[in-house]
């Protein structure tokens, strides 16, 4: 996966770019302002809270491998996940991308973790 590098010209995303890039996302992503710094917000349902680890593990390699990291909140029965570019202080086309592979991420881990239950 690749990011758009961020530079000194780099900026946040208008208000209606960020309401066009959510509406591309999976169904479950919002728009919340947390200490004034707009942020891409999802909650994952997860069975237990062992699977919330395991799935925020593998979504914490996935922000790992591009250097660019969310927060991750681990509860019984869920996963939260936050995104913001934090040198920008708001949203860039990158949180998006990220939001769209936490996506699919999920999905698989998901899907493998039914087939591992199923077996």
């Amino acid at each position: 996966m690749q990011l758009s590098p961020l530079t000194p010209a780099s900026r946040c995303l208008s208000a209606a770019a960020q309401v066009e890039q959510l509406a591309a996302l999976q169904p479950g992503w919002s728009l919340r302002e947390v200490d004034g710094v707009p942020r891409l917000c999802k909650d994952y349902p997860t069975a237990n809270f062992m699977m919330a680890m395991s799935l925020a593990t593998r979504l914490a390699a996935l922000a790992e491998s591009v250097n660019h990291h969310p927060v991750l909140t681990v509860a019984w029965g869920r996963l939260g996940v936050q995104w913001w570019t934090h040198v920008l202080h708001g949203l860039h086309e990158n949180d998006f991308r990220m939001a769209a592979a936490c996506d699919g991420v999920v999905a698989e881990f998901m899907q493998n973790n039914r087939a591992a239950t199923a077996g």
